[in-house]
């Protein structure tokens, strides 16, 4: 049985409106398999053929897909923010199978490890997890959706890109009502802005400073 009703003749033609920016994508998942591909395309949904060298899986509510590319294994994550059958991809990562380190190309301005994820030059919806390396979206108006609560670094969030800070309803922050009554601190450190949620949990946003973000770039997931 079908995870979601994409796939049905009904909703052929649904299609969501909430990012026209984004490609979307629906799996046929079948008793825990992904066994079927669609992307939207030129207004309709379009079968996309699974590769020898292409694998599906699935981490909780989100699909992974990893494919064998020069070699490297490239994994790509969709994830259905509005659980609804309508999937983006969130993030891509280049992984080194002999050391299983990301090996996504570096800004030419940061110097950090090969843990550190990079987005490319469009407009993409980034996973931020706790207690990761910074995370950085490249250019492009980019969406970073923390996951769970934790200490979350973002290396290049630009409020006239119209980059946007998404909490997942994962951290138990439902509204911005409920971040409001979170925050514990709002205060800059050298040239970074801190926001703790208690002594336990912080976004800290690099290089922003006042004026850097605004209330209309927070939201949460509902």
């Amino acid at each position: 049985m079908s995870r979601n009703d994409s796939y049905d003749n009904d909703n052929d033609n649904r299609r969501s409106d909430r990012s026209q920016d984004q490609d979307q994508y629906r799996f046929d998942i079948r008793d825990g398999l992904v066994v079927g591909v669609q992307e939207w395309d030129d207004g309709r949904w379009k079968n996309e053929r699974i590769d020898a060298d292409e694998t599906y899986t699935l981490d909780g509510r989100d699909v992974l897909k990893t494919e064998w590319e020069h070699g490297y294994n490239e994994i790509t994550r969709y994830s259905d923010p509005e659980n609804d059958g309508l999937y983006v991809e969130v993030s891509e990562t280049r992984v080194n199978p002999n050391t299983n380190t990301n090996t996504n190309p570096r800004p030419p301005s940061h110097d950090t490890d090969d843990n550190t994820s990079y987005g490319s030059y469009g407009n993409e919806r980034i996973e931020v997890h706790a207690n990761q390396a910074p995370v950085f979206g490249g250019a492009g108006a980019d969406t970073f959706v923390v996951r769970d609560l934790g200490h979350v670094v973002i290396g290049d969030f630009h409020h006239n890109q119209n980059d946007r800070l998404v909490f997942d309803t994962n951290t138990g922050i439902h509204s911005l009502q409920a971040l409001a009554q979170r925050l514990t601190d709002l205060r800059w450190q050298g040239d970074d802005l801190v926001i703790e949620l208690g002594e336990q949990a912080s976004v800290t946003l690099l290089g922003v400073r006042i004026n850097g973000i605004g209330l209309e770039d927070i939201d949460t997931l509902s």
